[in-house]
């Protein structure tokens, strides 16, 4: 399949087209590399600067390269930075996949794939997170997810675009995007809240490995063949790791005990965000190879490959 990776250069992404090369698949980058590097990239990858939300040069990339599948995984993504420049958050993530699913709609791609979040669903009651839990996004990065997930079904439904959105819970791996070296040189490791109503009162997170998080995208793809398929799916594990719990695993990993700095709580955080994994392995055939948590955290020490 010709498929295009918006945001390929990133993290999530590059590690996304190299899977999908793998298994056979044309691939195209584009990526503006404010954040990614086209070092990164793969050398068999048909890679374009530019931006996901530029109309013309979207239609230009989908015709010249006679694209079957966008994958849309371009966005700006940072909580904090959310609240504090909340309409930078909309124009880029919202406003941006307007003009690009506008640009699928005029050269007729008919199969999309949307990389959505964990933080569309909030504080929530239920002790695992499912499909069916009601998303209620406490922060303006929340949001955006949330209205390109509803943007997407309305569009998808009315021009017969089959989909998948992936609502991705925390992805760690090999140089993602932790500040770990400053913290392996003395820098203490800051807790933002330590009265959470969880178990040791930090907030509780969903791990995956990255080489889990992008199996799902190479194992969707012949269900997008299948007229009217429209799924989403948790991208998650179900297991719940505690700030404190990750600060003990990289302090064992390096070799010292951590120093920790107790900051306020941030309310634009989540208390917890674990969700049960069943509906992706069921419908997708998707199995973790990754289980050991111990090993998911210390994964961002190591080199990528």
């Amino acid at each position: 399949m010709r498929i295009l990776v918006t945001g390929g250069a990133g993290f999530l992404g590059r590690h996304c087209a190299r899977r999908l090369l793998s298994i056979g698949n044309d691939v195209t980058v584009v990526d503006n590399f404010r954040k990614g590097k086209p070092v990164a990239l793969d050398s068999s990858l048909k890679i374009h600067e530019g931006d996901c939300g530029d109309m013309a040069f979207i239609r230009s990339i989908l015709k010249n390269n006679a694209i079957d599948c966008v994958i849309h995984l371009a966005d700006y993504n940072q909580i904090n930075e959310s609240n504090q420049l909340p309409l930078k958050y909309y124009s880029n993530n919202f406003v941006a996949m307007m003009f690009l699913l506008q640009a699928v709609m005029s050269e007729n791609v008919k199969k999309f794939i949307f990389a959505s979040s964990a933080q569309v669903y909030g504080n929530v009651s239920e002790h695992l997170i499912t499909e069916a839990t009601i998303p209620n996004p406490i922060n303006p990065y929340g949001e955006t997810k949330l209205f390109c997930e509803k943007m997407l079904h309305a569009v998808a439904g009315q021009n017969h675009i089959n989909y998948a959105v992936f609502r991705h819970f925390d992805i760690v791996g090999p140089n993602c995007p932790w500040d770990l070296d400053s913290i392996k040189n003395g820098r203490a490791f800051e807790l933002f809240g330590t009265d959470y109503p969880t178990a040791d009162g930090t907030n509780e997170r969903d791990y995956i490995h990255v080489d889990d998080a992008v199996e799902p995208y190479g194992l969707v793809l012949p269900l997008l063949s299948t007229h009217g398929f429209a799924g989403t799916y948790n991208i998650s594990t179900g297991r719940s790791t505690s700030m404190k719990d990750v600060v003990a695993i990289l302090g064992k990993a390096i070799g010292r005990e951590i120093k920790v700095l107790e900051n306020a709580k941030n309310v634009f955080e989540p208390e917890r965000l674990v969700a049960e994994p069943r509906k992706a392995q069921m419908e997708l055939g998707w199995h973790l190879e990754h289980n050991d948590i111990d090993e998911i955290i210390r994964s961002v020490l190591g080199a990528e490959k």
